[in-house]
């Protein structure tokens, strides 16, 4: 009877850690992506996800994070325990796009690189 338990428990743990919410994989998300760093050119690149894909650097990694948070760029805070420098580098990232058939329109600018890094992660790693 102890074994039963033991392989229902075990069976039950894994489905919970293996499962992922219906919103982890967007059916379509292609985005335009922007970023500069203040005096510097504009990068431009692309992210595709569900299969993750375009001009980026981390595509995989980048559509997991916005999976995470089901493309509210706003709500990111990816390496929340990170402490970042308190000087004033600006950059400034946009994203422009669809995600899961919704427009998607984000324009922020970050005191400096690692205050971007710790929002948003690999999400303007292009």
């Amino acid at each position: 009877m102890l074994r039963k338990v033991l392989i229902v428990a075990f069976a039950a743990a894994t489905a919970v850690a293996t499962a992922q919410p219906a919103s982890a994989t967007p059916t379509s998300a292609s985005l335009v992506l922007t970023y500069q760093h203040e005096g510097d050119p504009m990068r431009v690149g692309t992210l595709r996800c569900g299969p993750a894909g375009g001009h980026h650097r981390s595509p995989e990694t980048a559509c997991a994070q916005l999976a995470a948070v089901t493309g509210d760029f706003s709500a990111l805070l990816v390496h929340q325990d990170r402490a970042c420098p308190l000087y004033v580098d600006p950059v400034r990232v946009t994203a422009t796009g669809t995600w899961d058939g919704r427009r998607v329109s984000y324009d922020e600018t970050f005191g400096n690189a690692c205050q971007l890094y710790v929002e948003t992660g690999a999400v303007f790693d292009i």
